[in-house]
C-alpha cells in the first residue's frame, strides 16, 4: 500500500521557489525597462531645457557669431557659453556632445547619457540600448 501514495513532501518548497525567481526576473526586467524609458525622456527634457538656459545666455554676449562646442574643446569667442554649457550637462549627468550657434541664432544643444541599470549595461549587445542621445533647440531674442 505503501507504494501507491507518492511523496509529496517539499512540492510546495519547490514551487515557492520558482515563483521567487520568476518575480525577481521580473522585477529586474522591468526595472530596466523603466530606467531606459525615464533615461530616454529625461535626456530629452534636459536637451531642451539647456537650449532655452542657453539661448539666455547668448543674449548677453556682446556679439552673435556663429559658434560651436563640442566634447573636445571650447569656442573662443564664447568661452563662457561653452562653460555654462557643460555645466549644465554635468547637471544633468549627460556628456556634452555640441553646443552651438547657428546663423539663424538657434542655440543647438546635443547630449548623450548612459542609463544606470542592471543587466543592460552588462551584456554587450545590448549596451547600446542603454545609451540616450538627445537634441534640443530654441531660438533667441
Amino acid at each position: 500500500m505503501h507504494a501507491l501514495v507518492r511523496d509529496e513532501r517539499g512540492v510546495i518548497a519547490g514551487w515557492f521557489v520558482r515563483v521567487i525567481l520568476g518575480l525577481a526576473i521580473a522585477g529586474v526586467i522591468l526595472f530596466d525597462a523603466a530606467a531606459l524609458v525615464v533615461n530616454y525622456f529625461g535626456l530629452d527634457s534636459a536637451a531642451d531645457e539647456m537650449a532655452v538656459a542657453l539661448s539666455t545666455e547668448v543674449d548677453s554676449l556682446p556679439s552673435r557669431a556663429n559658434f560651436k562646442c563640442d566634447v573636445k574643446n571650447a569656442s573662443a569667442a564664447a568661452p563662457r557659453f561653452c562653460q555654462e554649457a557643460h555645466n549644465l550637462a554635468n547637471e544633468n549627468n549627460a556628456t556634452l556632445l555640441e553646443a552651438s550657434l547657428d546663423q539663424e541664432s538657434v542655440v543647438t544643444v546635443r547630449l548623450r547619457r548612459t542609463a544606470d541599470t542592471v543587466v543592460v549595461e552588462r551584456l554587450g549587445f545590448l549596451k547600446r540600448y542603454g545609451v540616450a542621445r538627445a537634441q534640443g533647440r530654441s531660438g533667441t531674442s
